[in-house]
């Protein structure tokens, strides 16, 4: 089974659902509710306002932000095919 981040984020409680279905487990209702009440976790870290944005800084001739991306609809790219290639489905938020 994929999961992608931004799908759990999007969407906490169907993923969940998913996942355990997946993994044919039937937790209690009130250990589900606590995980989705405490999604970010207890480590969450704190906004801290950088004096700069780190992904704008260029490497050979790329902003970070611009790598990230890139390497993440490559990631996507070669999910997407996977599924396809085995018939799997998969609903993509992207």
């Amino acid at each position: 089974m994929i999961v992608r981040f931004e799908e759990l984020s999007i969407d906490t409680d169907k993923q969940l659902e998913k996942l355990l279905k997946f993994l044919n487990q039937k937790p209690p209702d009130s250990q589900i509710q606590c995980a989705l009440a405490n999604k970010m976790g207890i480590y969450k870290r704190t906004n801290k306002l950088l004096p700069f944005d780190p992904y704008a800084q260029l490497v050979n001739g790329s902003s970070l932000r611009q790598i990230v991306e890139k390497t993440r609809k490559i990631v996507y790219k070669t999910v997407d095919n996977y599924l396809n290639l085995y018939n799997l489905s998969h609903q993509s938020s992207t």
